[in-house]
C-alpha cells in the first residue's frame, strides 16, 4: 500500500510541476534543477505501473506521451552542467566497482570529469551516453525507463522489442519466434 502511495504522490507532483513550468516563459536555473529532480522521480514512479488503455488509439497515444516526457527530462538534464547535475543526484559512493567490473564512484567522477565542468552537459556530450556512465540510482532507473519508452514504440513500429530485433538482426532465432537458442549440454560436457 505505502509504494502505490509513493507513486501516486510522485506522479501527481511531477504533473503539477509540468503544469507550472509549462506556463511560464522563462525558467531559472533553480527552478530547471527542481523541474529535474521532480520529472526524474516522477517518471520513475510513473511508469513503475503498467500502460492501461482502453483501445489501441489511447494505447499509441500513453506510449508517445511517456516518450515524450522522457525527451522533455533528457534536455532538462542536458541543460544541466555537470556540477549542476552533481548537486542534485550525486554520485553513489561506491568504491569497488573496479572489482566487480561496474560502474562506480571513480568511474563516474572520470565520466564527469571529461565534460566542461561550466557547460551544459550536451554541449560536450550525449546526454543518454553521460547518464550511462553516471552512477545514481535514481538516474539509473530513468535510464531504464528511456529504454522501455523506446521498446514501446519500436514494438509498435516494428511488432518486435528492441532486443529481440538486436537478436533477429544478429542471426540469433527468440523464444517468441517458437524456436529457442538450442545448446547441446552433452558436447558442452564433452568438449571439457
Amino acid at each position: 500500500m505505502r509504494a502505490n502511495k509513493y507513486e501516486e504522490v510522485w506522479t501527481r507532483i511531477m504533473f503539477e510541476k509540468i503544469e507550472v513550468l509549462s506556463n511560464k516563459t522563462a525558467i531559472t536555473r533553480t527552478e530547471m534543477k527542481q523541474g529535474v529532480i521532480t520529472l526524474v522521480k516522477g517518471l520513475n514512479a510513473y511508469f513503475n505501473k503498467e500502460i492501461s488503455a482502453q483501445n489501441d488509439a489511447e494505447y499509441i497515444n500513453k506510449v508517445w506521451n511517456n516518450f515524450h516526457l522522457c525527451e522533455i527530462t533528457m534536455n532538462l538534464i542536458g541543460s544541466l552542467t555537470p556540477k549542476e547535475l552533481m548537486e542534485i543526484f550525486p554520485i553513489e559512493k561506491i568504491y569497488d566497482g573496479k572489482k566487480y567490473q561496474t560502474k562506480d564512484w571513480f568511474s563516474a567522477h572520470e565520466a564527469v570529469q571529461q565534460l566542461a565542468q561550466e557547460t551544459p552537459i550536451s554541449e560536450s556530450k550525449e546526454v543518454f551516453d553521460f547518464l550511462w556512465d553516471y552512477h545514481n540510482w535514481d538516474l539509473h532507473i530513468f535510464t531504464v525507463n528511456v529504454i522501455a519508452s523506446m521498446n514501446n514504440i519500436n514494438k509498435m513500429e516494428k511488432g518486435r522489442g528492441l532486443l529481440e530485433q538486436f537478436l533477429e538482426e544478429q542471426g540469433v532465432r527468440t523464444i517468441n519466434k517458437m524456436d529457442m537458442i538450442d545448446v547441446n549440454w552433452e558436447e558442452e560436457r564433452d568438449g571439457e
